[in-house]
């Protein structure tokens, strides 16, 4: 948690697309977490076709617990074990 990333040089499968009926679960599941910067990087990026929103994507990350364990509950996708791809 608080790690800083640029989606600029993430690989893609730290990338999602996310649904619709999607969004609002994963923006609960962010909801509470503070800094301007953290909202802005959680919040669906939104591709448009002749003004019509074609798809939304997000940067898979997640919160952690207390004791540093992940919470999966409310995501909706499934977690990235670390690999060199990613660990730039």
């Amino acid at each position: 948690a608080g790690a800083k990333f640029s989606s600029a040089i993430l690989p893609p499968e730290m990338i999602e697309r996310i649904e619709k009926d999607q969004v609002p679960g994963f923006l609960k599941y962010w909801e509470g977490e503070h800094g301007e910067d953290l909202v802005t990087r959680m919040t669906p990026k939104i591709y448009m076709d002749q003004g019509i929103v074609k798809s939304q994507y997000v940067v898979k990350s997640f919160r952690t617990r207390v004791d540093g364990k992940p919470v999966k509950e409310g995501l909706p996708y499934e977690l990235v074990h670390a690999s060199e791809s990613i660990d730039l």
